[in-house]
């Protein structure tokens, strides 16, 4: 939970779901968001983000994060934007990226290797551009559709 007197409702009305509107309140010049965000404070107080709950998936017995796999893949410099899923039928991650040459997919899982070591993607797919939604993030249900990937979770 974040409660602080300096936020916002932060969500555009059109883009936020019925969960995102039941875990944001404002009561009394404080705002409490119930997160999916997963951090700390550090030893002078100020909160350090480390990633969300929601990008551990589990593979072969391991967690990973899909967060850490986005991030690294966008500081490629072919790289403009990144979204990591996973499907549920064999639990294999599959990374689509937006710039490069769809030719080069398997050129970017090489580049990735040292930097993710096991957390590497099972599968990479180069697209010309992700969907995003009204906010500028990558539309993940869109992307999974865009692969026809009916199973990722």
């Amino acid at each position: 939970m974040i409660s602080t007197p300096h936020g916002s409702l932060g969500y555009l009305s059109e883009t936020c779901s019925p969960d995102d509107l039941r875990r944001l309140r404002r009561e009394r010049g404080i705002t409490r968001f119930q997160t999916q965000d997963r951090g700390l404070l550090d030893p002078v107080g100020n909160l350090v983000v480390a990633g969300r709950v929601d990008s551990l998936v589990k593979r072969r017995g391991a967690f990973v994060d899909i967060g850490r796999i986005e991030a690294a893949a966008t500081e490629l410099p072919e790289v403009r934007a990144a979204c990591c899923l996973q499907r549920a039928s064999d639990s294999a991650i599959v990374l689509a990226v937006a710039g490069p040459d769809p030719a080069a997919a398997a050129e970017l899982r090489r580049k990735l290797r040292a930097p993710l070591g096991a957390d590497l993607p099972d599968r990479v797919v180069a697209l010309p551009s992700l969907p995003l939604l009204p906010g500028g993030k990558v539309d993940r249900r869109s992307v999974r559709e865009l692969l026809n990937l009916e199973d990722v979770v």
